[in-house]
Parts: C-alpha cells; structure tokens; sequence
C-alpha cells in the first residue's frame, strides 16, 4: 500500500500559507521561522542594514575571513599608501592600514597635519598582548 505525506508550512507570524523556512540567529542562538514570500521579504529588509554592517562568523562565533576585497577598496588602499609616503608617514606595503593614517587621508583637504604618534606600549602590555597572540594560535590549531 502507497503512503502520500503532505506537508504545508504556515507563516508563523499571521498563520497565511508560507513559502518556506527562515533561518536567522543573534547572541549566538539560531531560530527558524516559517514566513510567506512577504514577510521573509520584511524581516530581510529590517536585517538588510546590519547584516550589510556585520562581518561573517565561522563555528563557534569565530569571525571569518572575507577572502577578497572589492576592487574600489584596493584602489583605494593603494592610493592612501601612496598618499602616506608621500606625506612621510610611515606605512607598510601591506595589511591593515592604521585608523590613524586613514583619519588623516580623509581629512587632507582639511587639515595636512600628520596624524599623531601612537605611544609605545609599556613592556608588560607588550608581554600581555603576546601571551594572547600565542593562546589563539595554540587555540586555534
């Protein structure tokens, strides 16, 4: 004998027929929701500004990595390192560039003041920091 299952979902918010299951999560606890075509669109366009602000987490909330940059962000970093030799900053030819350097890029119609030292860090704070670094790296392998 045949057996036929059907299965319905039903919009969880107004009980209308939904199109499927959404699934979302925050403060690390995930949720699926049941919606229409109409209120999957409403909940990602009440997400749509922070999700466009929030970086990718991996397991365990980890951030992950975004593996390319777009095309204007390159041209863009280029253009800042060429603009901090040129001022006589000190800059190195990859990685992240500090907030102060970019500040002082933004703002170089403004003011052509080069943005202030950073202080060095106190031996212990050094030491803190380095016992940090090598915790997650141990951690993370």
């Amino acid at each position: 004998m045949a057996q036929q299952v059907t299965t319905t979902f039903v919009d969880d918010l107004d009980g209308s027929t939904a199109e499927g299951t959404v699934a979302f999560a925050i403060d690390r606890k995930s949720y699926d929701i049941d919606l229409s075509a109409a209120n999957a669109a409403k909940l990602r366009a009440i997400l749509a500004p922070y999700v466009g602000a929030a970086r990718r987490a991996g397991r365990n909330g980890q951030a992950v990595r975004r593996t390319s940059a777009r095309a204007t962000d390159r041209d863009e970093n280029q253009a800042i390192r060429a603009w901090a030799e040129a001022q006589g900053l000190s800059i190195a030819a990859r990685g992240r560039i500090s907030s102060g350097v970019m500040e002082a890029y933004r703002n170089r119609d403004a003011q052509p003041a080069a943005p202030e030292p950073v202080a060095e860090e106190s031996t212990a704070a050094t030491k803190k920091k380095a016992r940090r670094r090598a915790k997650a790296k141990a951690a993370a392998e």
